[in-house]
């Protein structure tokens, strides 16, 4: 055991470890006697800090029997609010509500509930307005939402780069006091403004938005591996339901799958369709790594209710006719009957997503001949036709074979009309692929530090 040495012209120490004793009138130095002392001898001994496994108290969430039961309320009337997004003033609508928080004291390693409310104020902002030579800026009040806290705690709601602030159940908290907390969950009540008969007026989900804490290693590693192990469980299940593919006739999807993995490049799907661009462009890493982190924090919960403005929902993000068409095509996979449930339910929309890929190959052999299978542009090509469909895809690839094109997504043909653009790809697509697919794809690592927000 290590010891240390303690010499003193003031303090006598006895034999061993005995009592000190002081004496007024300093001693000849000749006759100081030493004694020797462990560390815990000379120092109060400190219980260890707990070590919070935040995976784990994320894991616990929508178990937690304290925010299952927090009861909330809602006002009867839409009240208007604006943001700022990228430059453009967006008004939103939305009720006074309550919220439930599951808060983590990472000092302690101990979880409440506390209830917040979202409700309405006005502001002096600096918002844009449109003038005959553009847009210029200037302060004006305007209507904004407001976090409100209970007495002891200053929350904040975080603005994004891309100016998104209040997201529904996504809105990212911050806490200032108490200090050491975060949020680990919410309880959210989803407001259904005309409710059609048999639908519920409110419903209440959990779920843990994102934040800077909780995009620690283990929870952005368990979102990669919910992914690959979602695609594993809905290749055996079409495996197991014998369901045939359209591009090569002659074999089970999940063989074409085993012989062909980069032309089902499934697994980048689910984590591009939720990346905001901008925050994309700014910093890739940590965008990539929010997203994983919101995957590993929710799993199979993971983007059940989200929506894009195009209508495109679920984890997939399937727009309705899409997942209708893929049903209706693939009987035997067994896809759920109700398109909205189907879209939002985790193993069946990645079931969907796949029959999708194998829909398109399907399209593409037809175009290009079965050597297409293993064309080295064949992920990208149908990561594209995911975004875009198939048939703009193929005009622009026979463009960038015959004028053999350094980049086949920058290939362009005549016809680039608005709102056609038959013979180049959509902006939207080109940045899906040159930008978000090819980053991971070919760099992306996990191991850099997450919690730097751009």
């Amino acid at each position: 055991m290590r010891r240390l040495l303690i010499t003193t012209t003031s303090v006598i120490a006895a034999v061993g470890f005995g009592v000190l004793s002081v004496h007024a009138q300093a001693p000849d130095p000749t006759s100081v006697r030493v004694g020797f002392y462990a560390p815990e001898d000379v120092s109060p001994v400190l219980p260890p800090k707990p070590a919070c496994d935040i995976a784990s108290v994320i894991a616990g969430t929508p178990s937690d029997v304290q925010l299952a039961s927090a009861s909330l309320s809602y006002d009867q009337k839409l009240h208007s609010y604006v943001e700022v997004r990228l430059g453009v003033l967006k008004v939103y609508k939305d009720y006074i509500k309550d919220i439930a928080v599951r808060v983590l004291n990472t000092t302690t390693c101990t979880t409440s509930v506390i209830t917040v409310k979202k409700t309405y104020g006005m502001a002096q902002m600096n918002v844009p307005v449109a003038t005959r030579t553009g847009t210029k800026w200037t302060i004006k009040n305007e209507p904004v939402a407001v976090l409100q806290a209970p007495a002891g705690w200053a929350m904040s709601v975080v603005r994004r780069a891309n100016g998104i602030e209040w997201n529904n159940w996504n809105t990212q908290f911050a806490i200032a006091s108490p200090s050491d907390s975060i949020v680990v969950g919410v309880k959210y009540p989803i407001v259904n403004d005309a409710p059609k008969k048999g639908q519920p007026r409110v419903t209440e989900f959990i779920n843990v938005p994102y934040s800077e804490p909780i995009a620690v290693a283990d929870v952005i590693a368990e979102g990669q591996r919910y992914v690959a192990d979602t695609i594993a469980k809905a290749t055996d299940d079409l495996r197991a339901r014998g369901v045939v593919s359209r591009a090569l006739p002659g074999m089970l999807i999940a063989d074409v799958i085993a012989k062909y993995p980069k032309a089902f490049p499934i697994d980048k799907i689910m984590p591009i369709e939720h990346m905001d661009l901008t925050e994309f462009i700014l910093d890739p890493q940590w965008t990539t790594n929010r997203v994983y982190a919101t995957i590993g924090a929710n799993g199979d919960m993971f983007a059940s209710f989200t929506c894009s403005p195009a209508g495109a929902c679920g984890p997939q993000q399937f727009i309705a006719s899409s997942y209708t068409m893929v049903r209706k095509a693939y009987p035997a996979a067994g896809l759920v009957t109700d398109t909205n449930t189907g879209r939002r339910q985790a193993l069946n929309s990645m079931k969907a997503a796949i029959l999708l890929l194998d829909l398109q190959l399907a399209d593409y052999v037809k175009a290009f001949g079965t050597a297409i299978m293993s064309d080295p542009h064949i992920d990208e090509l149908q990561f594209a036709g995911y975004n875009t469909g198939t048939k703009r895809v193929t005009a622009v690839y026979r463009i960038a074979l015959k004028k053999n094109s350094p980049d086949w997504v920058d290939a362009r043909g005549t016809d680039c009309r608005k709102p056609t653009y038959r013979q180049c790809l959509l902006s939207e697509t080109k940045g899906y692929v040159q930008d978000k697919f090819r980053y991971l794809r070919d760099e992306y690592t996990a191991s850099a530090p997450v919690a730097v927000r751009p």
